[in-house]
């Protein structure tokens, strides 16, 4: 076999094989990590207005959307720990980070 053959085999198996490492192991666990960082930053602001009685209607309406903000970075962060890879699932168990 010709070696400018070979070696455009060989370029298109690896390139192959980096885009499905990237796009399925990859970019699942930037999306993971994104997601964990902002439920964490959402959680400090939450902790501003944990209780909402009694306060102006400014700051229960801010009480209000902080809590909708949380139920919806929740339910991105199942839907992100569901596309995570199987070994850094159990990487994060092995670290004590079970995400779910």
């Amino acid at each position: 076999m010709d070696t400018t053959l070979q070696a455009v085999l060989i370029g298109a198996v690896s390139g192959s094989i980096g885009y499905w490492f990237s796009t399925f192991s990859v970019q699942p666990i930037l999306r993971y990590k994104n997601i964990r960082n902002q439920v964490l930053i959402d959680f400090v602001y939450f902790a501003q207005v944990v209780n909402a009685e009694g306060l102006n209607d400014e700051m229960q309406k801010l009480h209000h959307e902080r809590i909708l903000a949380n139920r919806k970075a929740s339910a991105e962060l199942n839907a992100a720990i569901a596309k995570l890879s199987f070994w850094y699932s159990r990487f994060l168990k092995a670290k004590k980070l079970n995400p779910i």
